[in-house]
């Protein structure tokens, strides 16, 4: 929080390696339509339904992204009775290989929180050889008009690691920046 801190760690060789950002839009948005690229398709985990490709979206999704580690099929198992799986949106590419993922729901934490329905949607990820911003945004719409249609008063989306190109890209579609703590990295001798 102090202003000269990121002035500091650089001057002792650290560089920006990412950052943790919680934005909020209102559940309100006017969304633009959602066009996918050619050869991409959506489908809910409900329609999937094979943890599989789910652990597989999961893992390479968020892969090389500062804050994510590998997981595991015993822990999707462990973690997706907990998930909401029509709002548990994964990407395929043209060879119907998951190369993307974004989990979106109700809270109830938040909605207790702000006093409102509030909706959460974990940062979309997209596996490193896909990574486009027109694939972000397919997918982070796809995410809001699921919200919308659960009649969220407010969507907080939290992103980790994601490049200052996808951040902007989530403001231009009307979210803003709660809060930010960037992560500094540096090579030790």
């Amino acid at each position: 929080r102090h202003p000269a801190a990121g002035a500091f760690l650089r001057i002792h060789g650290f560089q920006p390696a990412g950052a943790y950002t919680e934005m909020r839009a209102p559940g309100n948005l006017r969304l633009p339509p959602i066009v996918w690229p050619y050869g991409y398709q959506v489908r809910s985990y409900a329609e999937v339904n094979d943890l599989a490709s789910l652990t597989q979206a999961m893992d390479e999704s968020y892969q090389f992204l500062p804050g994510h580690h590998s997981v595991s099929q015993e822990q999707m198992a462990e973690w997706l009775p907990d998930f909401d799986q029509q709002g548990l949106f994964m990407v395929f590419s043209e060879k119907n290989r998951p190369v993307g993922i974004s989990r979106v729901e109700m809270s109830a934490e938040r909605t207790a929180r702000n006093g409102v329905p509030t909706g959460y949607i974990d940062g979309p990820g997209i596996s490193s050889p896909h990574r486009r911003l027109d694939l972000y945004r397919a997918l982070l719409l796809t995410g809001i008009e699921y919200l919308q249609a659960q009649r969220a008063t407010w969507m907080e989306l939290e992103s980790w690691g994601d490049t200052q190109a996808v951040l902007r890209l989530y403001q231009e579609l009307g979210f803003d920046i709660l809060r930010q703590v960037i992560t500094f990295q540096t090579k030790l001798r």
